[in-house]
């Protein structure tokens, strides 16, 4: 550090030449909008008249400076960060920050206890019921009363998941029996925010009471001596069968532990913001003082080796401010990092404010050990912020930190969602990983954010994830996170989806939901079924939510009639609609689609939106709708969702945006921008190669004597083929009719030797084979085109399957019949026009199916899929090949035809 200052003298020197110019170094307002700079300008008046002229006489006479704060309080600064309904400022997490290092400025001690007081009332506010927030808060923002926070105890400092105090139910009352220790305001304070054990060992029997100065069995010890914080009492806190209410209990029971540390993370924050104060005030102190001082006939100021140290402590102070409001942002932006954020903040910043105030103190020389001099107390009251809010020693809440707080998960009570014991109202979207590259993740769920939802839901493609039985990939894009309790973010876990519309088996759903539980799940179970299923699809133990497009007169309430007391959950509301092959490209109204969430919104319902983002069926993994006939999705699952399937924002978006934003209260954070697309133009394919050149140079075929379907071949550890072709072949010595029976399976394109003669199907089951003269291979081409996902026709999708015959099986496997290359971009659509059916690979990776039928004529190709320089595009065309692939830079996914 000091060479890289002595390599730039001239830096040190500037820093150095009046107290202007270093005070513009360390400006605090440096970064902050217009509104932060008038209350952190307000904090800052009020420290400098109402505090520092008697910071010093507080310290000396151990006063707890009542009516200073009661002023303060009338500036907002009693509950900053609480509910403005119950009398808080309603500020933000990063505006706190801003206020207490202000305040901080004028006395760090005080405004210590202050940022204590804000935390209790925030606890009260956010995880009490309305009774006791309006019981409470008020009094405590105005600071008509303070408040204590009772966390420590003599025997259990940083572990606070072992405390013994003990609060034992007898009725209405809670009896309380141990102390607490190191209690700030202990004593003097009116409120006490208490955890306690109400169950067995660890953090999950802790829970949180309000006790009121003055209950019976409460009592105090000896007012502690210290070195700093002399403004503010310190007192062991006991409770000797304290009897407290029952309504006093903040929150469910066990849910204590998570109370405490989410309240900590804000804590660390708060503190980390009064060591910065005082850091900025000895750094101004310590220029000050090396100004008129003189040593040796000049200024002290005039000193290299202090000037290069008064430049260390300015960087110092600006890295630690910077690192401070970063975790404030994380923390009010709910990030998943956010409570490590905070423990790294409070740990630097402690550590480096402190440094800064003891070189302060040094570059006073013997003067800043005298009580005249500030500095003095700044570096006293300063020290203990590096034991407090965790310490610092402790570095094991780092590891296990996602799991801190995360004891109840999400549970239902009454008419209402509860997530750690806090009223949860889901605002859900829909998003299969699956169908996204996983390098569009993140954009896609920072617009979700932006759009006011909370909740990311997605299906579980078992089928991706163990291809060979008792072999599971969780990498890459089927990168599927944990559970909530153990560390990720999945707070539900849906039994199965629309079982009711097919119920064959009365078994089956208590059979997986059982198989979910032995596995380790331990979230809250669902299940999903539009109205005509709902009651055949229900399990005992699991929530029943409803699916629809449509709001019918009745069918929340139908809802309440299958299970009482519980949340309503829309849990697919459909926003759109999948196509089909030879269908049209269905589009749902953006304005109804917006007066329907309206109006399950005014029920008190939640909802999840069905899709917010549809993504793409890569590869096979289209799925097909059975009812009257069979038909199989399309490549492209846009959906008419909120996000296209690029990702781009529609009339939709915006039109929910708004909804939300006016239900949630609070200003939403920016939709990111979009990412720009590219057209290459014309692509000229200039390698061909048949599928019957190919063939020799497989694997060696599978014999039978009879047909084996797909899922029967022996082939990935007798697991089968789950999607793609297979190709039968057997000797024929005549002609005459092929037929079916019915057991083609999707579709099969048939050859003698290598002449095409026809298609069969679900509707075409019979097809005329020419005579022919000696020997002839009869060949049936058959594609699996999308399994069935809904209805009765559910059991009827074993793939592949034809009339029984003696036939030779291969698998195939095609080589490359074609290149084309261009540069990398972010993303285009290919049209393939003049080409008729078929499947397209880009990097080998299989981007789906084309088929001229449309509705689709564009296929998405995402950018993460391309490289620099050269890119490899492979067709497997059926039919007709083209000689060029059209890239464009805008989808037509077909004509389009509104949802009824």
């Amino acid at each position: 550090m000091a060479m890289a200052w002595r390599a730039a003298p001239r830096v040190a020197v500037r820093l150095a030449l009046g107290r202007r110019g270093i005070a513009s170094c360390i400006d605090p307002s440096v970064g902050l909008t217009e509104d932060q700079k008038e209350f952190q300008k307000v904090a800052l008046d009020f420290a400098a008249k109402e505090m520092a002229p008697y910071m010093a006489e507080w310290d000396e006479k151990e006063t707890f400076p009542v009516e200073t704060m009661r002023k303060a309080a009338q500036l907002g600064f009693g509950g900053i960060y609480v509910k403005p309904d119950v009398g808080g400022s309603g500020l933000s997490r990063l505006d706190t920050s801003i206020i207490f290092e202000a305040l901080s400025t004028g006395c760090t001690s005080t405004t210590a206890y202050m940022s204590i007081h804000n935390m209790c009332v925030w606890m009260i506010d956010t995880f009490g019921s309305e009774e006791q927030r309006r019981r409470f808060c008020p009094a405590l923002c105005s600071m008509e009363k303070f408040a204590s926070y009772c966390l420590t105890e003599p025997g259990s400092g940083s572990d606070a998941a072992s405390l013994l105090t003990s609060a034992q139910r007898k009725g209405d009352t809670y009896v309380l029996n141990g102390s607490k220790a190191f209690i700030s305001g202990g004593g003097d304070t009116d409120v006490y925010v208490v955890m306690c054990r109400t169950g067995g060992p660890g953090p999950k029997g802790i829970s949180c009471l309000v006790v009121e100065k003055g209950t019976p069995g409460l009592s105090f010890g000896k007012k502690e001596r210290k070195v700093g914080w002399n403004s503010q009492p310190t007192r062991a806190v006991i409770f000797e069968d304290c009897a407290v209410p029952v309504g006093n209990r903040l929150g469910a029971e066990g849910q204590g532990f998570s109370i405490a540390m989410q309240g900590l993370n804000g804590g660390r924050i708060n503190i980390a913001s009064c060591s910065l104060g005082a850091a900025h005030a000895s750094v101004l102190l310590a220029q000050e003082h090396l100004t008129v001082r003189k040593q040796f006939g000049e200024p002290l100021a005039n000193n290299q080796y202090l000037q290069f140290g008064l430049a260390e402590m300015a960087t110092r102070l600006v890295a630690a401010r910077l690192m401070v409001r970063h975790a404030a942002r994380a923390l009010q932006d709910g990030r998943e990092d956010a409570a490590v954020l905070c423990s790294m903040a409070k740990l630097f910043a402690t550590d480096e404010c402190f440094l800064i105030c003891n070189q302060a103190l040094q570059m006073h020389g013997g003067y800043g050990y005298l009580k005249d001099y500030a500095v003095q107390q700044f570096v006293r009251d300063i020290r203990v912020h590096q034991i407090l809010e965790g310490n610092r020693f402790n570095w094991s809440e780092l590891t296990p930190l996602g799991l801190w707080g995360r004891t109840l998960g999400l549970q239902t009570e009454n008419s209402q969602f509860l997530l750690e014991g806090m009223p949860f109202r889901i605002f859900g979207g829909s998003m299969h990983y699956f169908r996204v590259p996983r390098e569009y993740w993140e954009d896609r769920m920072l617009k979700m954010k932006a759009c006011g939802l909370n909740t990311l839901t997605t299906y579980v493609p078992w089928n991706l994830h163990e291809r060979e039985r008792g072999k599971f990939d969780f990498k890459q894009n089927l990168d599927l996170k944990y559970v909530y309790k153990k560390g990720g973010p999945i707070i539900a876990v849906q039994v199965e989806n629309e079982y009711g519309s097919y119920a064959k088996d009365p078994s089956y759903m208590a059979y997986v939901k059982m198989a979910l539980l032995k596995r380790g799940i331990v979230e809250l179970l669902m299940t999903s079924d539009n109205k005509n299923g709902l009651s055949f699809g229900l399990v005992e133990g699991a929530l029943a939510t409803v699916n629809f497009q449509k709001l019918e007169p009745g069918i929340l309430k139908y809802l309440d009639a299958v299970q009482r007391d519980q949340p309503k959950m829309v849990m697919e509301y459909w926003t759109g609609w999948f196509d089909n092959w030879g269908g049209p490209h269905y589009v749902f109204d953006a304005d109804e689609m917006v007066t329907t969430v309206a109006s399950i919104l005014k029920t008190g319902a939640s909802i999840n939106l069905y899709m917010f983002h549809g993504g793409t069926n890569f590869g096979f993994m289209n799925g097909a709708l059975e009812a009257d006939e069979y038909k199989s999705d399309v490549t492209s699952y846009d959906y008419d969702a909120v996000l296209t399937e690029a990702g781009d924002y529609t009339s939709k978006f915006f039109k929910l945006r708004q909804l939300f934003s006016v239900i949630i209260g609070h200003p939403l954070p920016l939709p990111p921008l979009i990412e720009s697309k590219a057209s290459y133009g014309a692509i000229l394919l200039h390698q061909y190669i048949s599928l019957w050149d190919v063939l020799p140079s497989l694997l060696q075929p599978m014999k039978s004597e009879f047909p084996v379907n797909m899922e029967n071949l022996h082939l990935n550890d007798s697991t089968g083929q789950s999607f793609g072709y297979v190709l039968y072949e057997t000797v024929i010595f005549g002609g005459g009719q092929l037929h079916t029976r019915n057991h083609v399976r999707d579709r099969a394109q048939v050859f003698v030797n290598t002449v095409y003669v026809g298609e069969l199907d679900y509707n075409t089951v019979e097809l005329f084979i020419p005579e022919g003269q000696g020997f002839r291979q009869l060949k049936l081409l058959v594609e699996n085109r999308g399994r069935v996902n809904y209805g009765l026709a559910l059991n009827e999708q074993r793939k592949e399957e034809v009339h029984k015959a003696s036939v030779l099986l291969r698998q195939p496997q095609l080589q490359d019949p074609g290149f084309a290359c261009y540069r990398e971009n972010n993303y285009n659509k290919g049209v393939l026009k003049g080409w008729e059916k078929g499947v397209v690979f880009v990097n080998g990776q299989n981007l789906g199916r084309y088929w001229k039928i449309g509705p689709q004529e564009t296929l998405y190709l995402p950018g993460p899929w391309l490289k620099k320089g050269d890119n490899e595009i492979v067709l497997f065309e059926e039919r007709t090949a083209g000689r060029i692939i059209q890239s464009v830079d805008i989808p037509y996914l077909g004509r389009t035809q509104y949802v009824n």
